[in-house]
């Protein structure tokens, strides 16, 4: 515990003096439960995921909802979204997604803002689960000219018995959250017309302006597509590292629906100008993806997408 300590100290005074803007918040946040939850492994031993850890957490959330009509629908919303959703949200932050799920119940689509940590938004998304819904919600955010940090995506049943979707994405335009805040009402409406077929993604983030993130050059970043049959039991693991870029997160999403891939979890990770995203798919039967020939297509289509977005950058 003492030399995970001095390496927790030590990695905060490497990123804070790199630069005066190298550790954001966002970062600050991420060793520092790194670093909690590593100290708990030492003093405790390994936390169990089981029944018994997973309604304490419950418990905890209830205690923060005491109205009887906000509590039967949190119930349900506990019970009905996966347990990674429980072990990765804080109690306060899941009744506040409890309450944005409530309120959204008699409308087709929803998008507010969920927290703010200057300059980050935490800005989230409720539609109808369907293929496709997250290349809509992405394009979305490419039109508002959004970054994507970071992002959690989640399916559940409601009490209508519709598939519904939350996915909550951290997101940044410009150094403040002004740039976020005051485009929600563009991405409400965006979205809605994405959702109701309006349009295409594809339409909306090509429709006018500039391709281009920022004028200002960047360190060249090595491209690395990786697909893993292994290490998820029902699905194929396709880890994409490349140079971040406006609409990159849209353009693979659309490219895995092009391919007839459902994405099943995304995880986003943005750190300068690389990004690592990390798709969890299966494909029509929900099966994972199988044969070599398949790998290979798959691998080189997203390849080849990745070398269009740079191209256009440059033009």
């Amino acid at each position: 515990s003492e030399g995970l300590r001095e390496l927790y100290l030590l990695t905060i005074c490497d990123v804070s003096t790199t630069s005066p803007t190298a550790l954001t918040s966002w970062k600050a946040r991420v060793l520092e439960e790194l670093y909690v939850h590593t100290f708990r492994f030492f003093a405790s031993g390994a936390v169990q995921r089981g029944g018994e850890r997973l309604e304490h957490i419950r418990g905890q959330v209830r205690e923060l909802c005491p109205e009887r009509g906000e509590r039967e629908f949190l119930d349900h919303f506990l019970a009905a979204m996966p347990e990674r959703y429980v072990y990765s949200n804080d109690p306060a932050d899941i009744v506040r997604h409890s309450r944005f799920a409530r309120q959204a119940q008699l409308k087709q689509v929803n998008v507010t803002v969920m927290t703010t940590n200057d300059p980050y938004v935490e800005v989230g998304f409720i539609a109808d689960d369907r293929p496709g819904l997250l290349a809509m919600i992405t394009a979305t955010l490419t039109a508002a000219r959004c970054k994507v940090i970071s992002a959690q995506v989640y399916s559940w049943t409601d009490q209508f018995g519709r598939m519904r979707a939350l996915d909550l994405f951290w997101v940044r335009s410009g150094e403040s959250t002004a740039g976020v805040t005051s485009a929600l009402a563009k991405l409400e409406r965006d979205f809605t017309r994405l959702v109701g077929q309006e349009l295409t993604p594809g339409e909306l983030v090509t429709g006018g302006g500039r391709s281009r993130w920022s004028d200002r050059p960047t360190p060249k970043v090595p491209t690395e597509v990786n697909i893993d049959n292994r290490c998820a039991t029902g699905h194929s693991v396709i880890e994409v590292t490349t140079k971040d870029q406006l609409g990159l997160l849209f353009w693979l999403s659309n490219t895995l629906v092009q391919l007839d891939l459902q994405i099943s979890l995304a995880k986003i990770n943005t750190e300068g100008t690389q990004v690592a995203d990390v798709f969890y798919v299966t494909d029509t039967s929900g099966a994972k993806i199988s044969g070599t020939e398949r790998i290979e297509e798959v691998k080189n289509r997203i390849l080849s997408t990745i070398a269009h977005i740079e191209k256009a950058s440059q033009s």
